[in-house]
């Protein structure tokens, strides 16, 4: 969350940003029960949820962000492009340009081409904190 909240502070000053945004709409036997039950936040919690969404006019940018870019960001992205079309609270954005964007602390070209023959930005953001970070990570995993 801190790679996404410094990344949009420093890209998206002075626009809105709505993190962990669920995405879709619940099916209306959910819809039923969410209405007539105190669990309808649990049930809200089965929808996917986008890392960022930011809404900058005439644009939205659905944000993944990832420190090591994977290929499964790209899919996850093409879906969440789909279900925040779904989604009841952003329907007043339905005019807006959807544009997709991970943004990751590594540059790998084959992941930026990637992306790019898919429609998706791809952005390396580097805070001068992953670096302790990285080496914390490093050393956990090979524990």
């Amino acid at each position: 969350m801190r790679l996404g909240s410094e990344y949009c502070q420093k890209r998206f000053p002075g626009k809105e940003v709505i993190f962990r945004s669920r995405l879709g709409k619940l099916s209306e036997e959910l819809l039923k029960i969410s209405t007539a039950s105190p669990r309808s936040m649990a049930l809200r919690a089965s929808l996917r949820y986008a890392d960022a969404i930011v809404v900058d006019p005439p644009r939205i940018w659905i944000i993944e962000f990832k420190v090591d870019a994977e290929l499964g960001a790209i899919s996850q992205l093409e879906l969440y492009k789909m279900l925040f079309l779904e989604t009841p609270e952003y329907v007043k954005y339905k005019d807006f340009e959807i544009k997709l964007l991970i943004v990751t602390t590594r540059e790998t070209t084959d992941m930026r081409q990637f992306a790019a023959s898919k429609g998706i930005e791809y952005d390396v953001f580097i805070p001068e904190w992953i670096y302790d970070y990285l080496v914390t990570r490093r050393v956990i995993e090979t524990i």
